[in-house]
């Protein structure tokens, strides 16, 4: 479970990075 927790916060990082540069964009 842990390691879902921890995958899970890279993904919603990730797409947070990625929406950062759309709106940037």
């Amino acid at each position: 479970m842990a390691n879902f927790d921890g995958l899970f916060a890279q993904a919603l990082e990730i797409m947070r990075k990625v929406l950062l540069f759309l709106v940037g964009y």
